[in-house]
Protein backbone atom coordinates (compact mmCIF):
# COMPACT_ATOMS: atom_id res chain seq x y z
CA UNK A 1 0.00 0.00 0.00
CA UNK A 2 2.72 2.65 0.99
CA UNK A 3 5.05 1.19 -1.95
CA UNK A 4 2.09 2.07 -4.78
CA UNK A 5 0.49 5.03 -2.62
CA UNK A 6 -2.87 3.48 -2.68
CA UNK A 7 -5.67 2.60 0.13
CA UNK A 8 -7.15 -0.95 0.56
CA UNK A 9 -10.00 -0.84 3.13
CA UNK A 10 -10.36 -4.53 3.69
CA UNK A 11 -7.53 -7.76 3.05
CA UNK A 12 -7.42 -11.32 3.03
CA UNK A 13 -4.79 -13.90 2.56
CA UNK A 14 -6.31 -13.78 -0.85
CA UNK A 15 -8.46 -10.62 -1.26
CA UNK A 16 -8.54 -7.15 -1.59
CA UNK A 17 -11.63 -5.15 -1.08
CA UNK A 18 -11.05 -1.47 -2.72
CA UNK A 19 -13.58 0.76 -2.86
CA UNK A 20 -13.67 4.20 -4.88
CA UNK A 21 -16.04 7.46 -4.40
CA UNK A 22 -18.09 10.19 -6.65
CA UNK A 23 -14.59 11.75 -6.19
CA UNK A 24 -12.02 9.23 -7.93
CA UNK A 25 -11.32 10.40 -11.15
CA UNK A 26 -10.42 8.61 -14.01
CA UNK A 27 -6.60 8.79 -13.56
CA UNK A 28 -6.92 7.07 -10.14
CA UNK A 29 -8.45 4.29 -11.56
CA UNK A 30 -5.94 4.37 -14.43
CA UNK A 31 -3.37 3.89 -11.69
CA UNK A 32 -5.15 1.43 -9.55
CA UNK A 33 -5.38 -1.02 -12.52
CA UNK A 34 -1.62 0.32 -13.35
CA UNK A 35 -0.91 -1.05 -9.40
CA UNK A 36 -2.86 -4.47 -9.77
CA UNK A 37 -0.92 -5.12 -12.93
CA UNK A 38 2.31 -4.44 -11.72
CA UNK A 39 1.65 -6.44 -8.77
CA UNK A 40 0.37 -9.32 -11.14
CA UNK A 41 3.57 -9.66 -12.93
CA UNK A 42 5.63 -9.49 -9.88
CA UNK A 43 3.56 -12.54 -8.49
CA UNK A 44 4.53 -14.22 -11.57
CA UNK A 45 8.08 -13.41 -11.63
CA UNK A 46 8.37 -14.56 -8.11
CA UNK A 47 6.41 -17.87 -9.42
CA UNK A 48 8.97 -18.45 -12.15
CA UNK A 49 11.68 -18.62 -9.55
CA UNK A 50 10.08 -20.84 -6.71
CA UNK A 51 11.81 -24.27 -5.97
CA UNK A 52 9.42 -27.28 -6.22
CA UNK A 53 9.02 -27.40 -2.42
CA UNK A 54 7.61 -24.10 -3.33
CA UNK A 55 5.68 -24.50 -6.23
CA UNK A 56 4.18 -27.78 -4.38
CA UNK A 57 3.19 -25.56 -1.41
CA UNK A 58 1.99 -23.19 -3.62
CA UNK A 59 -0.40 -24.98 -6.09
CA UNK A 60 -1.80 -26.48 -2.84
Amino acid sequence: MDKCDIQINKTTRNTILAMTTIGTTRSDVANFIQVLRKIALDCEERARNFSKIERSIHED
